[in-house]
């Protein structure tokens, strides 16, 4: 989220959370209906998500690199939008395996035997991801104030 708000504003940074949130919100709902269980169980499906989102990320950084030195040749390249920001967001998060162990390992330690276990961890998968997304926001308004200020020094 911090380095999308250097490269391309508050909006792109904004909307990079909002995609990371709503990519997390999958894992709580995967998590919630046993999808989640299913993948971890499976080494090939864990494998298989895994890889492709190591993929996925690499991509992420050529094309970076790639555009950066096309853009340093070229001024007329149009700049990708806060859209592409949270799709990219969404996509990363969703194919991140770790997120959907966390889920699956943490949440039921604190369910209740009296209440829908569904019920239990989707509300607080969603509190999870609410903080999580909060505190990325967060980060998003620092980064921004602390790179206008210029105050770059060490204290």
């Amino acid at each position: 989220m911090v380095a999308r708000n250097v490269a391309g504003g508050r909006a792109k940074g904004l909307a990079s959370c909002i995609g990371t949130g709503i990519g997390g919100l999958l894992h709580v709902f995967a998590a919630a209906l046993g999808v989640s269980l299913l993948v971890a169980e499976s080494a090939m499906a864990f494998n298989i998500i895994k890889y492709v989102g190591a993929a996925y990320l690499v991509y992420l950084g050529l094309r970076m690199l790639l555009r950066r030195q096309t853009l340093a040749a070229s001024v007329t390249t149009p700049p990708q939008g806060p859209r592409r920001a949270l799709f990219e967001g969404i996509v990363v998060e969703a194919l991140n395996v770790k997120t959907a162990l966390v889920f699956l390992a943490f949440l039921p330690q604190f369910t209740t035997t009296g209440a829908p276990l569904v019920h239990q961890l989707v509300l607080m998968g969603c509190i999870c991801v609410a903080v999580n997304t909060l505190v990325d926001v967060v980060a998003v308004f620092a980064a921004r104030n602390f790179l206008l200020s210029g105050d770059f020094s060490v204290k």
